[in-house]
């Protein structure tokens, strides 16, 4: 997947907001189509949804000759090196195995068809990105979206262990009398975390942050606000029908802002596929990890995860706004 160059995109003009409306509009529609197309859906799974947004975020880009951006414009290398894309799907590799899906069914399901392309393109994406950019510089936003994310989660946890209940499957998914879980909670952070990441970057972060943000450099927060509430509505589009998505709507919208909020910020979708897949990994392994008696589960998380998650969209919104200002890219 050649991303193009960031430096010849500034020459050009985006998209116009009519046309990213259109994008848009049929980003939905060839998500709802194809989840209703029970052909394909047999073949690739419910996973057809988030392909469906990356081919269609890809034609258009190249459509319009705009780069995709996988990748920010610099600092590059001085030569693609072959072992860097060997080595970030090794760690890919190790992390998917470090958690041992083959051990746990519910974990292992998560792995259909379609999400298998998806993985694999992911990871060769984010193997290009480092083998034809230096990263050192996005480090510091790495952090960010890592703290963003993983806060919240923790929190979580600590509370769930503090305020007792159902309990979490931390070392082993058998529980007191008889209790069950679909994995522990490490395990199913450390693999959703490792499939989400390299999946979103060639998904969502492609179609919802690429296409309909636009350049990071020409974006403002109505943007952001714009593409996260698109996003929002996609996620209850797919939701109805697959249960690959069963985030809450608001848990949507607080990730779409804050991966928008990311991208615009350091200029990178690596950070934003990060984050977004921290966030739904996050609130994922609390859910299976979360013990069940004869089918029953308690509350997954509480109104600290929730309020965690706020806090932190409000202030990446409020840095967006400072720094990038409010109707950039709209005026």
């Amino acid at each position: 997947m050649w991303n193009g160059s960031w430096g010849a995109a500034l020459s050009q003009r985006e998209l116009p907001l009519w046309a990213r409306a259109v994008a848009a509009a049929l980003l939905l529609f060839a998500s709802w189509w194809l989840l209703e197309t029970e052909t394909l859906r047999g073949l690739l799974g419910y996973a057809i949804a988030p392909l469906s947004l990356g081919v269609v975020a890809a034609f258009i880009l190249r459509g319009m000759h705009l780069p995709l951006g996988l990748w920010p414009n610099g600092p590059w290398r001085e030569r693609f090196s072959i072992g860097t894309v060997v080595a970030v799907a090794a760690v890919f590799a190790v992390l998917i195995l470090v958690a041992r899906p083959y051990r746990l069914p519910e974990l292992a399901a998560e792995v259909e068809p379609g999400m298998a392309v998806l993985i694999v393109v992911g990871v060769v994406a984010w193997g290009f990105a480092w083998a034809f950019v230096h990263q050192r510089r996005f480090l510091p936003w790495y952090g960010a979206a890592a703290a963003a994310a993983l806060i919240p989660f923790l929190l979580a946890v600590f509370a769930v262990l503090v305020r007792g209940g159902p309990g979490l499957c931390v070392l082993s998914t058998a529980g007191p009398e008889g209790a069950t879980c679909g994995a522990t909670v490490i395990e199913a952070l450390v693999f959703l975390t490792a499939i989400g990441s390299a999946a979103a970057l060639v998904t969502t972060e492609l179609a919802f942050r690429r296409l309909l943000v636009g350049h990071p450099d020409r974006a403002g927060l109505a943007l952001v606000l714009g593409a996260a509430l698109i996003a929002t509505l996609w996620s209850l589009l797919v939701t109805a029908d697959s249960r690959l998505f069963e985030a809450p709507w608001w848990l949507a919208a607080l990730g779409a802002t804050g991966a928008g909020s990311l991208y615009v910020l350091s200029g990178s979708l690596l950070v934003a596929a990060l984050y977004s897949g921290l966030v739904f990994a996050g609130f994922e392994a609390l859910r299976v990890a979360t013990l069940t008696v004869e089918g029953a589960q308690g509350a997954v998380v509480g109104w600290e995860y929730l309020a965690a998650h706020a806090v932190a969209i409000v202030l990446l919104c409020l840095l967006v706004a400072r720094r990038k200002g409010i109707l950039r890219g709209i005026v």
